[in-house]
């Protein structure tokens, strides 16, 4: 019993969501980490469990120490030591190992942030998007932390995972008030985050999560109140979903196993937009009653189905205006219970692509190739593509992935997989099938983004540099995207040109030399360009300026779907704009 209770001991009062056990190895905490292998540390681990238990047998077989009480003591005060060293070791991370790797901190009334690396614009961003979100928060749920909420932000994946146990997955403990974040991706995922910290104060248990730990109210309350996937509202990749599939899917994940046995895209947003709904249409503080307890019917006086029933009349009611390809790019992955031998290939994918860094394409390839004598997996097709084109064989490359297009019908892959082969089309000058696919891929419309990309890739045709771009380094591109942009502005580049502009840390009065022409022209990609830039600008705390893009980008949208995220974002740069001087 000492020996099961060690794992939730740590996962309760520690930071980290892994645990090493005598009983059954190591658990690595999180399901979106694939890539799960024997290492060192566990073979270490279980070389010491070896001796302990070496130990207990031979005190036990020699009655070294006949008093049963006291053996029984002394067996419980080693478990007691090996449970407070540990750290040491890195079989458990507490907060002290944490703040020994996050040696600087940024506090605010409401936060302290412990990080390795950040310049001075970098935290003051920080702590003003910290700030806003709790502000949000606090407005809509109508209560707050008792005390400050801790943020560790890992500087990169790699330690995350090292000390925290989730490489991919950003998570909260809201009974401890802590939340643990990738420093490259902190912007996608905070106020989610956030949101479980402040569901702790109508939480239940000692965990302070929901009634009977149900995943779908757990997470579907985090993500109704950060509501956006892409720049989707959820509510329409609902409502996309119900029109495709005509089917009834939240009786099936509602159920605290059930939730994790979908693609985590749809229980996500399934249950995000249905408990937005509750709290839209029924108020906040009957939804936080129902989280406590998860009795249904107490709280809302209801049948769950009938309700249930109304969430849906109100998908029904949404105007979807995208095809089907959308609910294919977003909804049809596989689950990662469905997915066969994913520990065993998630290891194997990384390996190859470790090689490949290394410009090991051989062994690379080899690899890859392994992992596609048994699998479909996407990431192995990508990186034999890639080996293929390091050895100048952009014929294989191209006939690789023509033979294997048709195995990732109606599903994500069938659409990266055309904009990777129309790239390669471009690479080998075949510009007619190039522009043949990209304008497929722009006319499909699976996601705003693969869009906006295609739209640019055709520009780049036009104009003859298509080839040099995709051949490019980094700075030689930015320097094709300038050209592009000499006469008349290409929107659909300037999401690719800020990015290269981060990349590349240009100067910011430099990049704002880039738009020394009126806006005067406009198009479909036109608002994206504009949100891109208003949260460029905001984060070079240029607030006036990126609060007039932000407006522009609303003034200019016609896609109902990104009406709440297009608001949301004017919301936050004009908080910014008026609070930016409270937070230095």
């Amino acid at each position: 019993m000492v020996l099961i209770a060690i794992p939730l001991f740590e996962l309760y009062l520690y930071p980290q969501i892994y645990f090493y056990s005598p009983l059954i190895g190591f658990f690595p905490g999180s399901i979106y980490d694939e890539d799960i292998s024997i290492d060192s540390k566990l073979i270490t681990y279980r070389t010491l469990n070896l001796l302990f238990i070496y130990i207990f047998f031979y005190l036990t077989k020699k009655k070294i120490v006949k008093n049963k009480l006291l053996f029984s003591s002394l067996i419980l005060v080693g478990i007691i030591i090996s449970f407070l060293i540990s750290p040491l070791f890195g079989f458990s991370t507490n907060e002290n190992r944490l703040k020994n790797i996050l040696t600087n901190k940024i506090e605010t009334n409401n936060f302290i942030i412990y990080y390795d690396k950040l310049d001075s614009t970098e935290e003051k961003i920080i702590s003003l998007y910290f700030n806003y979100y709790y502000s949000e928060l606090h407005r809509i749920i109508k209560t707050k932390p008792p005390r400050k909420i801790k943020a560790f932000l890992f500087e990169n994946d790699n330690d995350k995972r090292r000390y925290f146990g989730s490489e991919n997955a950003d998570v909260a403990k809201p009974w401890l008030y802590q939340i643990y974040l990738d420093k490259n991706n902190w912007k996608s995922t905070l106020k989610h985050e956030l949101a479980h910290i402040f569901s702790a104060e109508f939480g239940s248990s000692p965990l302070k999560l929901s009634g009977d730990f149900n995943p779908f109210l757990i997470e579907g309350f985090a993500t109704a109140m950060d509501p956006f996937v892409d720049i989707y509202d959820i509510d329409h990749l609902a409502a996309i979903h119900y029109k495709n599939s005509k089917e009834n899917i939240i009786p099936k994940i509602s159920g605290s196993i059930n939730f994790f046995g979908f693609n985590s895209t749809l229980s996500y947003i399934y249950s995000g937009s249905f408990c937005k709904y509750l709290i839209e249409v029924y108020g906040i503080d009957k939804f936080k009653r129902f989280y406590s307890d998860n009795n249904f019917e107490k709280v809302y006086n209801k049948n769950f189905s009938s309700i249930t029933n109304e969430y849906l009349k109100y998908l029904e009611s949404i105007s979807v205006l995208t095809s089907s390809n959308t609910y294919y790019y977003y909804f049809c992955r596989k689950a990662l219970i469905q997915k066969d031998c994913p520990r065993f290939i998630g290891r194997k994918i990384k390996e190859g692509w470790e090689l490949f860094e290394k410009d090991h394409i051989a062994d690379a390839k080899n690899v890859f190739v392994q992992v596609l004598n048994f699998s479909d997996n996407y990431s192995a097709l990508v990186g034999l593509t890639e080996c293929l084109i390091k050895q100048d064989s952009l014929s294989s490359a191209e006939k690789i992935i023509t033979n294997n297009l048709q195995k990732y019908s109606e599903t994500p892959y069938e659409y990266l997989l055309k904009f990777r082969l129309a790239d390669i089309y471009g690479l080998s000058g075949n510009y007619d099938n190039a522009s043949e696919l990209y304008s497929i891929l722009e006319r499909d419309r699976p996601n705003f983004n693969l869009q906006s990309l295609s739209d640019f890739r055709i520009k780049l045709i036009s104009v003859g540099l298509l080839k040099d771009y995709l051949l490019s380094s980094d700075s030689v591109k930015f320097k094709i995207i300038l050209k592009l942009n000499e006469k008349q502005y290409s929107y659909s580049s300037i999401p690719v040109l800020i990015t290269l502009a981060k990349n590349l840390r240009i100067d910011y009065e430099e990049f704002l030399s880039v738009f020394d022409k009126p806006f005067v022209q406009f198009d479909e990609y036109s608002f994206f360009a504009f949100l891109k830039l208003s949260q460029f600008i905001s984060d070079n705390f240029d607030f006036l300026r990126a609060r007039k893009m932000a407006a522009l980008s609303k003034r200019l949208n016609s896609n109902d779907y990104a009406n709440e995220y297009l608001e949301s974002n004017y919301k936050m740069i004009e908080w910014l704009y008026f609070n930016h001087n409270n937070f230095n």
